[in-house]
């Protein structure tokens, strides 16, 4: 594309491919620093959501009967404005993913050098990040870290997660998975990736109310959305990534509904103690997950507490901490353009004539997947198991499991499977850490995100 070949060249080398897209190789021609150039057919993703709403509006015809022609416009005006909804709550999230990434510049965090976003299709280009996520770290180093090679990993997380919350930015979904390692060497740098589940905190909304994320790292009080959430959601999910850290075992499983979500891992809460202990973990990381695992987020630590936590802060270990952290980061450069990174080059919610008919159509569902092993599904969150009445009566419930691909979701993509990342070919068996799928979940924004 004649927009950005003076600047970048994306080579033939793909990284990965996914239901909307691929990721290639690219270099940037004047430094020639590597990246990873995400490119994303909104084709697809448009074609679709188009398929899918003339298979309801079918349906729909099918079972009700429409003797006056009015009556039926009305219904097909109806699906077409259902339809440009749909398109554009699945466009916000790349979208707010890129406004909020560009304005984030720390070693800790993934960056952008630019996004070109036209009426077809986006172009990210993205930091290339090569040694896999936190989970697959976690199984090369044989199924958990001891105290010290945790800590140096937390502690760069929450270096992340401070930077973000000074900016009232809340990520949602931290999650190994989420987490990259720059290389398998002990002391490596940590990068925090996808944001497509974050936004940004207004001063005039105190409380979050969106269900978002993924099950098993999600706060208690995300689940009880009556009552809405704050940033320390994040804190809650760092706890359940430390916990996995040092036993190898997430805490928190199949908790689907918010109803039975306190008892079941209160239980499970206990049993954690009791493999932390057996696992002869020492007492600083314990307190630290404890302090972490608070069901009142009222008496969870924010961030700033976390890093003066003596797990990191103790006489014996304070100074190599950082020592440990500024080798970690001297490679890292900051990003010096000045100025927007997005280009616009049309709108995106441009969409083909809809059929006033129902109609089959033949339009293609996007790319094929790396992994024809993946289990992958969508379908509806059941309404009795959601509490929040700011949230839509349908909910997309994501369903992953099986092998990894060697797809980024730094700009994240529900159609995309989990478990991936830029530049890093997993051939490995399926993931044991987790005794349960993942369980993914993604509801539109209540408020403008940005």
């Amino acid at each position: 594309m004649r927009v950005f070949e003076d600047q970048f060249k994306v080579t033939p080398q793909k990284l990965g491919s996914g239901a909307y897209g691929q990721v290639h190789m690219a270099f940037n021609k004047d430094t020639g620093q590597q990246l990873a150039c995400k490119i994303v057919d909104l084709r697809a993703l448009k074609n679709k959501a188009i398929r899918e709403s003339e298979d309801q509006q079918s349906r729909h015809f099918k079972e009700n009967a429409f003797p006056h022609t009015g009556n039926r416009l009305l219904v097909i005006r109806a699906f077409k404005e259902a339809l440009q909804k749909k398109i554009q709550e699945k466009l916000d999230v790349y979208s707010r993913e890129a406004r909020i990434l560009e304005r984030l510049c720390h070693p800790n965090i993934i960056s952008i050098e630019k996004v070109i976003e036209s009426s077809d299709t986006i172009y990210l280009f993205q930091e290339l990040v090569t040694a896999g996520d936190l989970f697959s770290y976690i199984q090369y180093k044989g199924g958990k870290l001891d105290d010290i090679e945790a800590a140096v990993i937390v502690r760069q997380i929450l270096m992340a997660l401070g930077y973000l919350h000074q900016r009232e930015i809340v990520h949602r979904d931290l999650k190994p998975d989420n987490i990259l390692m720059t290389s398998l060497a002990d002391g490596c740098r940590v990068v925090l990736t996808d944001f497509g589940c974050a936004r940004l905190v207004r001063p005039t909304v105190e409380r979050m109310s969106t269900l978002i994320g993924t099950f098993d790292y999600s706060a208690p009080e995300m689940l009880k959305s009556k009552q809405g959430y704050t940033k320390a959601v994040d804190l809650w999910s760092l706890g359940c990534v430390a916990a996995v850290l040092l036993t190898g075992d997430i805490p928190f499983k199949n908790s689907l509904t918010a109803d039975s979500t306190n008892l079941s891992r209160e239980r499970e809460l206990e049993k954690l103690e009791a493999d932390m202990n057996w696992n002869k973990i020492g007492q600083r990381a314990r307190d630290f997950v404890r302090r972490l695992l608070v069901f009142d987020e009222a008496n969870r630590i924010d961030v700033k507490q976390a890093l003066n936590h003596n797990w990191f802060t103790n006489p014996a270990h304070r100074i190599e901490f950082e020592a440990l952290y500024q080798r970690a980061i001297r490679s890292w450069k900051a990003r010096t353009h000045k100025g927007s990174l997005i280009i616009k080059l049309s709108s995106l919610m441009k969409i083909p004539e809809q059929c006033n008919e129902p109609t089959q159509t033949l339009c293609s569902d996007g790319y094929s997947r790396v992994d024809s092993g993946q289990s992958y599904a969508t379908r509806d969150i059941p309404y009795q198991t959601r509490n929040s009445p700011t949230l839509s009566v349908s909910q997309e419930y994501e369903l992953g499991g099986g092998h990894s691909a060697s797809m980024s979701t730094t700009l994240s993509d529900p159609e995309l499977p989990p478990h991936c990342w830029v530049g890093y070919a997993d051939t490995s068996p399926p993931r044991h850490l987790h005794t349960n799928q993942d369980r993914d979940f993604l509801g539109p924004d209540t408020q403008e995100s940005i």
